[in-house]
């Protein structure tokens, strides 16, 4: 059994803020994207594309993502770690609300 004080579980949770970090810096340039007018908007819209597009996915790629999604959560909870618990959800939904709102058109 693996304690939650061994590295199995810390390098995990490494590369998780690691990623929290790098999508909360996307994030915030997402939300200046959506702030900003005119040509500046909608530059910094196509900078951003790649990394908020909603994948073109299948229904089992979806499925996929969501469980481990699931699989993280619960690994979390799991080992005590209920800090990057609580960053990890509030991050996927940031993630997901920036992305759905970088998807809308600009209404003029």
């Amino acid at each position: 059994m693996t304690q939650p004080d061994s590295w199995l579980i810390r390098l995990p949770v490494v590369c998780l803020w690691i990623s929290h970090v790098l999508v909360w810096t996307l994030c915030f340039f997402g939300c200046a994207a959506c702030c900003a007018g005119g040509t500046t908007r909608r530059e910094m819209e196509a900078a951003l594309r790649p990394f908020f597009s909603p994948p073109k996915t299948s229904f089992l790629a979806c499925v996929r993502g969501w469980a481990m999604r699931l699989l993280i959560v619960l690994s979390l909870a799991y080992t005590g770690w209920l800090l990057t618990l609580v960053c990890y959800v509030i991050t996927v939904l940031v993630y997901l609300l920036v992305r759905s709102a970088l998807s809308e058109p600009v209404s003029a």
